[in-house]
């Protein structure tokens, strides 16, 4: 089969396409990544579309289960925040991470972001009270924690149901949209100490 020379319609290299084929159009671009920047843009202009600017955050609209903002590039998701940092200031050093002052996940402003090691990253957790177990330094549990559905008076009504007889853990944890194991730990005052 023959090759031809050819020009990339993104960075204007000469590369070899094999062809012509009949009935399909000329190689257009060198290789996967200059036809991703050539069909969808460049790697800022991709990002760009997709931040939504407000008077504090930026947020970014693509997001993962978790929350952050993420962009394919060469088929590989990339952090939306990481690549802001990039984008403004340069290359992260290894070992580090970008941390948010705002604790806004998807936000991607320069100017809430920081770096930081990740013992600053655990620090800065600590200090604003985003951690998930209970001890003397975390004043965030029960229903302020960021995981919880559940309200101060969901709990108690469970105790009292459940101390009253005739309804079992399976059904409390139906009516409350919880498994049985986790109303177990509820009635049992292993979770949600605090409430009487």
């Amino acid at each position: 089969m023959a090759t031809i020379p050819a020009r990339c319609d993104h960075c204007n290299r000469q590369f070899y396409a094999r062809g012509p084929y009949v009935g399909r159009p000329k190689a257009r671009f060198c290789s996967r990544p200059c036809a991703d920047a050539g069909k969808y843009g460049t790697t800022a202009e991709r990002f760009w579309r997709h931040v939504r600017k407000g008077r504090g955050c930026w947020e970014y609209q693509v997001r993962t289960g978790d929350g952050y903002g993420c962009l394919q590039i060469n088929r590989k998701p990339f952090v939306a925040h990481r690549l802001s940092w990039e984008l403004h200031f340069g290359s992260i050093p290894h070992g580090f991470f970008v941390c948010h002052k705002c604790d806004n996940k998807a936000c991607v402003r320069p100017s809430h972001l920081f770096l930081g090691t990740p013992s600053d990253n655990t620090h800065d957790m600590f200090v604003k009270g985003r951690q998930g177990y209970r001890g003397p330094q975390n004043p965030v549990h029960g229903e302020r924690h960021h995981k919880t559905n559940l309200k101060e008076a969901d709990v108690t009504r469970m105790r009292r149901l459940y101390a009253a007889g005739g309804i079992s853990q399976h059904t409390l944890a139906q009516q409350f949209g919880l498994a049985q194991t986790q109303v177990s730990r509820i009635i049992r005052r292993i979770v949600w100490r605090h409430v009487t």
